[in-house]
């Protein structure tokens, strides 16, 4: 079990909440936007980690 990877995607889950609070708090477009594709980028990231987290680790 790699730690490394689980302190990874608390901190990109961090990162996707601050993406989601920018795109609350902004008043352009352009900003609200990245803030949003921060935010679903980082919780597929995070998807992601948990399903190669509770993968089985046999060959089927």
């Amino acid at each position: 079990m790699n730690i490394g990877k689980f302190i990874g995607g608390g901190l990109l889950a961090v990162l996707g909440l601050i993406g989601l609070g920018v795109s609350a708090r902004t008043h352009d477009a352009a900003f609200s936007l990245f803030g949003l594709l921060l935010f679903v980028f980082a919780i597929l990231v995070v998807f992601r980690f948990i399903t190669l987290a509770t993968a089985p680790k046999g060959g089927h």
